[in-house]
């Protein structure tokens, strides 16, 4: 069986999936495989159908394979990776939710970009009630993410909700200064509206004197 599994992983990784494809499902109809064998087997021809774009099919194994005990952990994160190949991120967060996300910092990140995505599908539909209960879950399951920082203070701006806004845009600088750049413009509208542009400039040139981030030089100019 290892030699059979170390050749279709050969044939799956120089392109020929077909092949591979072929090799896994012969074994699986093999009336003498174990149970914990053909979990193994499976795996790899889901591996297949993913890398041959059959996504229904992967998918479709995988999901027999997440109760399993052996390869749980292991058919959650393929699945995983397939739900955010097709940008499916509502079944993303439901399968994600099963996990301990505070003991895995990946994928705390990962459930925060799934709100994020939907959240930027619905404030481009106007439906802001529901883009900032997205955000809202991103900011707790990922409290430094910078993209939630960013679409919270363009929601908050949206709504002329300023200061909040200039709260979230500060938090995003300070932690990402790489960010600068894409919040220096916001900034900029949301200081001019509470008429605290000189306390703005202040500020980055505090962050700039931490970090010496030339980024902010470029925010400066």
């Amino acid at each position: 069986l290892p030699i059979h599994l170390s050749i279709g992983r050969h044939f799956r990784q120089e392109g020929e999936v077909d092949r591979a494809i072929l090799i896994h499902q012969n074994l699986l109809a093999h009336p003498q495989l174990s149970t914990e064998n053909a979990h193994a087997v499976t795996f790899e021809l889901a591996r297949d159908y993913k890398a041959a774009g059959l996504f229904d099919r992967a998918e479709s194994l995988l999901e027999e394979l997440v109760f399993t005990r052996d390869l749980s952990d292991q058919a959650r994160r393929l699945l995983l990776s397939i739900l955010e190949r097709q940008k499916d991120w509502e079944q993303a967060i439901e399968l994600i939710s099963k996990w301990d996300c505070k003991r895995d910092p990946d994928l705390a990140k990962r459930m925060g970009h799934y709100h994020c995505e939907i959240a930027v599908s619905q404030l481009e539909s106007g439906r802001h009630n529901l883009a900032r209960h997205h955000l809202d879950y991103a900011s707790k399951v990922d409290p430094k993410n910078p993209r939630a920082l960013l679409l919270l203070a363009q929601l908050k701006s949206a709504e002329h909700g300023f200061v909040q806004a200039i709260g979230y845009l500060r938090s995003l600088v300070e932690e990402h200064p790489d960010f600068s750049p894409l919040a220096v413009d916001l900034l900029v509208v949301c200081s001019d509206a509470t008429s605290t542009k000189p306390k703005m400039r202040d500020f980055l040139k505090r962050i700039y004197l931490k970090h010496r981030n030339d980024r902010i030089l470029l925010a400066l100019a």
